[in-house]
């Protein structure tokens, strides 16, 4: 980024300081003549190319609060530019801040319209710039510079704000209301010594004040708070002095140490002038800009060549990726056509080894694609005994006190046990089958608890989408009518210590 130069100009001197690297790092004052001029063209020698920005803190300046009816583009450039040449008579260094709209009636938008009412304060600067053939970025007032203080000191808060400072061209006090600039005044003091000067700048203040009860910004009812920027440490009693002659008035002091740790100035450059502060804020942030179109053309080419370099460094940045990244790709392309090449080679060399081993072929293509075929079809249609063992896995998880002791699984036929026929099933073709083998455990003779949990058993196996059918085809104890009693009862609670038993079990028929 280019170096600039900011320029302070009051009606007897200016303040030029360096801003590099994002910061100030020299400083020096000329008088506004002809000799001062001559100096300043001797100093811009060690800046070639520098972009110029200047601040002007001079009573020839005007502020005027006006509302416009709302309106947008094309249109309230019209209005503004009207009302621009009602004020200032076509004065070149003049510009309109939208400052928000109205809250009632036609919502109209609201404009601080300000200018450098003598431009000719200026004019001998502005001659050594352009002999130096230099860009000047922009012509700005300093109240609007000072504007970016409130928020590095925090007192973008405060809703009436006074902020008082003693520069080089007198005693500057500036008013923001709701944090936006309404008024400022500059109050030349250059034959009041600093000793003796309290009084005066008190009674400056307090005209201040009357004038903003006056033109009814500020009613002497409404509390007013006084920031004291002194950075030249040459305002310390002043507060004290407001607060005897003016009431609803609260003073802050804001002192050289507290300036330089907010802002990171170097104390030696603020001795040189307290303008340094201003020159400050002013290479950190531009304010709305007063230079007219014709004195501020070569920044605008510094800019469109800046936006063209910048454009084609993109530009070239990426075809440099582009192009890079083809010859990655090409690279790649190249070694793996190469690596699958060498792979070929090398599967062609393993195939002609391995079929010099083979021996000649039992039968006929045709029966060796007969024979894929078959035993495809037969994979396709085989079945195992995962659905059925995760069913019965399912009811066996719902039943702790079944212990499994054998399951007996078919597909296509009913299930017959060792000895025994199983109930019929209503098996088909397509139908898997299963005998489910187990007993309570564990079983304390109780009969009726173990037919319940049997029961159970398999009431949690009908649940299962994938059942068809469940039949309990042995229980533990024969309770059919037509089975004669016999034998001791107490004998045979001895010698059972289990209840076996067994259930048949159809899954539905599985779609392929």
């Amino acid at each position: 980024m280019a170096d600039k130069l900011v320029l302070c100009v009051s009606a007897s001197s200016a303040t030029v300081g360096r801003w590099h690297a994002g910061k100030l790092v020299t400083v020096q004052v000329f008088s506004n003549d002809q000799s001062g001029w001559s100096g300043f063209n001797s100093f811009l020698l060690g800046s070639p190319g520098a972009l110029v920005h200047i601040m002007a803190d001079v009573v020839e300046e005007d502020y005027r609060f006006e509302s416009l009816p709302h309106s947008m583009g094309r249109d309230r450039r019209e209005l503004v530019s009207r009302k621009l040449r009602q004020l200032y008579r076509n004065n070149p260094y003049s510009r309109a801040w939208l400052q928000g709209r109205d809250t009632e009636k036609r919502r109209d938008d609201r404009y601080l319209f300000a200018a450098l009412t003598n431009p000719d304060l200026i004019a001998g600067w502005l001659s050594v710039i352009e002999a130096r053939q230099l860009p000047l970025a922009g012509v700005y007032l300093l109240p609007m510079v000072s504007k970016n203080l409130l928020k590095k000191f925090e007192l973008n808060k405060v809703n009436s704000l006074l902020l008082v400072t003693r520069n080089r061209a007198g005693l500057r006090q500036t008013f923001f209301q709701d944090q936006k600039l309404r008024i400022s005044r500059l109050t030349q003091l250059e034959n009041i010594p600093d000793e003796s000067g309290i009084d005066e700048y008190a009674e400056e203040i307090s005209n201040t004040r009357l004038y903003l009860a006056a033109v009814k910004i500020l009613t002497l009812d409404e509390p007013l708070q006084v920031v004291i920027f002194d950075p030249g440490e040459t305002l310390v009693g002043l507060g004290k002095q407001l607060v005897k002659l003016q009431s609803n008035i609260h003073c802050q002091h804001i002192g050289r140490g507290e300036i330089v740790g907010k802002l990171g100035l170097s104390p030696e450059l603020l001795r040189v002038s307290p303008d340094v502060v201003y020159l400050h804020m002013l290479g950190e942030l531009q304010p709305l800009n007063l230079g007219p179109p014709e004195k501020t053309h070569l920044y605008r080419l510094y800019q469109a060549r800046r936006n063209i370099y910048a454009a084609s460094a993109l530009a070239a940045l990426v075809a440099a990726v582009w192009c890079g990244n083809n010859l990655y790709q090409q690279y790649d392309y190249k070694a793996q056509t190469a690596l699958t090449g060498r792979q070929t080679e090398q599967q062609q060399a393993q195939y002609l080894e391995v079929t010099k081993q083979f021996q000649a072929a039992p039968t006929s293509a045709e029966n060796l694609k007969n024979a894929v075929e078959i035993a495809e079809k037969i994979k396709k249609e085989g079945r195992t005994p995962e659905l059925m063992l995760s069913v019965i896995s399912h009811a066996l998880d719902a039943s702790p006190d079944v212990m499994l002791k054998s399951i007996v699984w078919k597909y296509g036929s009913e299930v017959k046990t060792e000895g025994e026929v199983t109930a019929p099933l209503g098996a088909s073709d397509k139908t898997q089958t299963g005998l489910v083998e187990a007993e309570i455990r564990p079983f304390n003779g109780d009969y009726r608890a173990a037919m319940a949990s049997i029961n159970s058993f398999a009431e949690k196996l009908r649940e299962d989408k994938n059942v068809k059918t469940v039949n309990v085809i042995q229980l533990p104890l024969n309770i059919s009518p037509g089975t004669s009693l016999s034998g001791n009862t107490s004998d045979s609670l001895e010698q059972s210590s289990t209840a076996p038993f067994k259930v048949a079990l159809s899954l539905r028929r599985q779609e392929q």
